[in-house]
């Protein structure tokens, strides 16, 4: 809670936060189900917007907690819900439609297809990999319409965020599931650290970015202190200013200094923005954060904590002798309230000055307003006990901020809806006797021994009823397994089916690779495709020039984790699978 107070005195626009399950940091100090009520509220009280991340591959165990935990947040205003669960996607659109979706990084969106998938599941803004140039972030920009929310500054991973599994693999701790170890920190080959990266800061470049179009700048910063949320937060927040004032004044060395007194991870890099790779986004020699604010910039950092935040009001009260005192408070010409105290006495002795009780009512520095005007109307022989001003002030200041939240506020939903009935039908058409043997290769070599062996593998008493062959379209395409080879291993036997495995991550620059890939499928010579991510989905997906019966295999990359997803990917596909 100390964090979001210090990210919105500092200045952000909206803070990304977690509960206790779900989230992409589970050993965060994260909010329960009462806090983030409380925190959706703060937020929203000094117009500000809170995005609850639900950012984590979802367990089929876990579904029917979903629901519950969204409900009341959703009710309670929720702005906007960031996930990596395509099936996740889905489901809250449907049972929350008014909540805005946004995919996370850990979707790795990576290019425009992968951006428009996910846009026709629903999501409404788009975060994108860490890996993107801004070239690449650009482009997705201008060609989906979406909102494009990217880091700027923060930790980096030496993996795409969403498709490591090395803390998973090592010890059973999962990136996907909010608990990575961080091995890519450890020492390897003695004392180096080859695989730490360098701490992000694009400061330097948030002019470049705000003219590219970016709709949101994301601070990584959910295992940092208050005093680090509100130093990055306010420098931000400073040049993005001077740049909607129309000034584009140079990054002080006053501010760069501030920023790399904070938590430093072996030096600043401006990661991918700019240059593919690069041996400076490593911090080869110490991986541990160097904590180290000095006795000045401390005092800055006061200085952001004690921001006026406040929202200006306008104040209308009115005191006459034998009528109720009236309190009346105006926020943006929109939202106004009028409370009624106690009966307005005549004075015996000295009436109420108007200065003191000007002051009173405006003694409104604990609360989230400020009077920007007073308006007095009173009598000269009033009698106003001060306790009954304070009380009066009190009371409408409380209604004012009741009546703006409520205005936020969605209504209870009816019971959410089962899909027991579409489990059941993917259940009884998806039940198949056949028993296949997948084989997938990675090497020519692997390939030319697959293809000595094949006829041997299927035979009257295998267990088998076929075989299918995955083949890398890398290996086609650099020449390494030649197309008549395929042809030939595919004439060995009628129960063998050629596959072909396409990469792993699609960037901009594999455009051609994958041209030339969806010019071999439509050859016939294979059964179909296994996608390893949504771009791939996208494309093949939507591309009608496939033969009929090219089936699209989901491979392990597209995590289908639970039923919905199943049926999301299932349902959104435009050709067999």
């Amino acid at each position: 809670m100390d964090c979001l107070k210090a990210a919105i005195n500092a200045g952000a626009d909206a803070v990304y936060l977690a509960g206790k399950s779900f989230g992409a940091r589970a050993s965060a100090d994260n909010f329960t189900d009462e806090e983030l009520i409380e925190a959706l509220d703060h937020a929203h009280i000094y117009n500000r917007r809170i995005y609850l991340t639900l950012n984590t591959l979802i367990k089929e165990k876990e579904w029917k907690d979903i629901y519950g935990f969204v409900e009341p947040l959703y009710r309670a205003g929720l702005d906007g819900v960031i996930v990596q669960d395509i099936g996740l996607i889905g489901f809250l659109k449907e049972e929350f439609p008014l909540l805005p979706l946004h995919a996370s990084t850990q979707m790795t969106i990576t290019h425009t297809y992968g951006a428009e998938y996910v846009k026709k599941l629903g999501v409404c803004r788009v975060v994108t990999a860490r890996e993107l140039s801004l070239q690449e972030i650009r482009h997705i920009k201008d060609n989906t319409g979406l909102e494009i929310e990217a880091f700027v500054h923060g930790a980096m991973c030496y993996s795409y965020s969403g498709a490591c599994l090395f803390s998973s693999f090592l010890g059973g701790r999962s990136g996907n599931r909010g608990r990575c170890a961080g091995p890519c920190r450890l020492p390897y080959n003695g004392n180096d650290y080859p695989l730490s990266m360098r701490d992000m800061c694009l400061i330097d470049d948030i002019y470049v970015l705000m003219d590219a179009g970016i709709d949101s700048f994301k601070i990584e910063g959910r295992l940092k202190n208050p005093e680090y949320v509100t130093t990055v937060t306010s420098v931000y927040r400073k040049y993005m200013d001077m740049y909607y004032e129309g000034r584009t004044e140079r990054i002080s060395e006053e501010d760069r200094s501030l920023l790399e007194s904070l938590y430093l991870r072996g030096g600043y890099s401006t990661g991918y923005l700019h240059k593919h790779n690069g041996k400076d986004m490593i911090s080869l020699k110490d991986p541990s954060y160097k904590k180290a604010l000095s006795k000045e910039n401390k005092k800055d950092d006061k200085r952001s904590y004690e921001n006026d935040i406040r929202m200006p009001v306008r104040v209308r009260a009115c005191f006459h002798v034998k009528q109720p005192m009236r309190l009346e408070l105006i926020y943006d010409n929109d939202v106004s309230i009028c409370v009624e105290g106690e009966q307005v006495m005549k004075a015996e002795n000295a009436p109420a000055s108007m200065e003191a009780i000007r002051e009173r009512i405006g003694k409104m520095g604990n609360t989230p307003y400020r009077p920007e005007s007073i308006d007095i109307e009173m009598d000269v022989d009033c009698f106003i006990p001060i306790k009954a001003v304070n009380e009066l002030r009190r009371e409408a200041v409380d209604r004012l901020t009741r009546s703006r939240l409520d205005r936020i506020r969605r209504e209870r939903l009816t019971d959410h809806k089962t899909l027991a009935e579409q489990v059941t039908k993917i259940e009884d058409e998806g039940s198949d006797t056949h028993k296949i043997l997948d084989i997938a290769i990675v090497t020519g070599e692997q390939f030319n021994a697959l293809s000595d062996l094949i006829g041997k593998a299927v035979t009257d008493d295998s267990p088998y009823d076929g075989i299918g062959v995955y083949i890398p379209y890398d290996l086609i395409y650099i020449g390494a397994v030649k197309r008549e080879d395929i042809e030939k291993l595919g004439r060995k036997s009628s129960s063998v089916r050629i596959y072909i495995s396409t990469p792993r991550i699609y960037r901009e620059r594999s455009d051609g690779y994958m041209s030339e890939l969806t010019k071999f499928l439509r050859s016939g010579i294979c059964k179909g495709v296994l996608v390893r991510n949504t771009e791939t989905l996208q494309m093949l997906g939507s591309d009608r020039t496939l033969p009929s019966d090219c089936k699209i295999i989901a491979d392990a990359g597209i995590y289908v984790w639970n039923t919905h997803s199943l049926m999301t990917v299932l349902r959104d596909a435009d050709v067999a699978f």
